[in-house]
């Protein structure tokens, strides 16, 4: 299978995630346009957010397989063809779109916006965007950041929010998604614990009563990890957007899920298949997080930190990538 999969320079965890699945899968089969440097092994990854931990770096360089159009309908020769972030890949789609066709193209969207793309800011604003290609409309959409403004936004903001509160259908050619973490950084087993809590902890109520970090802690991703496994429990939330990179990170870790205020995440939204007291904690506060950790019995602990170092599992991108092409396949695209 020859796939070409549209790239941009900047980091963005879906795409790379996504990116990082196809290559694990299908390596050099994978061409991209252009290459995504600062996945390969020995990139400048200087300037990229996190310290570039889990995603960046990570590919070989045999894997590298760069693409170069001679001209746009070099795209029919292409199996699959994946815009990895359709905000950011507009113009090469417009280009492109007289030669895509429907049962070989996919369209990521990992922004954390809720809107479908040309539902949302300066593409309101501008007439000039009103009539142009929405690729939802053509091609099979994928998008981690669903909530009640995703569908709102959908029938131009015409109906009360309200109306979408409760969705229980998504609107046709749009499919949910999240980000993946990268198949060999989950771990195979539970570590032995030596403290409750991480060190690094984006919840700033609970940074406060534990008196810890809410900046990045680490410098070495090794040291990240290793102080993830020796952790019962790690501290999670939505930030921008309800997925994030850290959920995955915790989990692959060995680390029991505790997710502020988790219950109200819409359903559709990723990160998907959390389930309190099944596979994560979700807490509304400092006192509320306390009392359900001293609560847990032992047997109740290592169940719940089994059960979520096998969310993590779920979760690899090479799984992630398999469910898309498993879509395709089974024609449950477009209708």
């Amino acid at each position: 299978m020859k796939i070409l999969a549209i790239t941009h320079p900047q980091e963005d965890y879906l795409a790379d995630s996504f990116l990082i699945g196809l290559k694990l899968l299908y390596g050099k089969q994978v061409c991209e346009y252009p290459l995504k440097e600062i996945l390969y092994q020995e990139a400048d990854i200087s300037h990229v957010r996190g310290n570039g931990f889990t995603y960046y770096r990570y590919l070989s360089r045999k894997l590298a397989q760069p693409f170069q159009f001679n001209s746009w309908s070099d795209i029919q020769s292409f199996d699959y063809v994946v815009f990895t972030s359709i905000y950011r890949q507009y113009d090469i789609f417009k280009c492109c779109f007289p030669y895509l066709d429907v049962r070989k193209t996919i369209v990521l969207d990992g922004e954390d916006k809720p809107n479908i793309f040309l539902y949302a800011g300066k593409f309101w604003k501008n007439p000039n965007y009103w009539f142009m290609k929405k690729p939802h409309h053509y091609f099979p959409y994928f998008k981690r950041e669903i909530t009640p403004k995703t569908f709102h936004s959908l029938y131009y903001k015409l109906l009360p929010e309200r109306v979408f509160s409760k969705p229980t259908k998504l609107p046709r050619n749009i499919y949910p998604i999240s980000f993946g973490i990268p198949d060999s950084k989950v771990i195979d087993f539970i570590p032995p614990k030596t403290k409750l809590f991480t060190e690094h902890i984006v919840d700033e109520e609970v940074k406060r009563k534990l008196n810890k970090s809410s900046v990045y802690v680490f410098s070495r991703e090794s040291d990240y990890y290793e102080d993830l496994q020796q952790s019962r429990f790690g501290i999670t939330m939505k930030r921008a957007g309800w997925d994030c990179l850290r959920h995955y990170e915790l989990a692959a870790n060995g680390c029991v899920l505790c997710f502020r205020e988790l219950t109200k995440k819409p359903p559709f939204c990723a990160p998907h298949d959390l389930i309190p007291k099944v596979n994560c904690i979700s807490y509304f506060n400092y006192d509320d997080l306390i009392n359900q950790i001293q609560k847990l019995k032992d047997k109740e602990y290592e169940r719940l930190v089994e059960n979520t170092l096998a969310w993590a599992q779920s979760k690899k991108c090479t799984v992630i990538v398999q469910q898309v092409f498993n879509r395709l396949d089974k024609g449950t695209i477009l209708g």
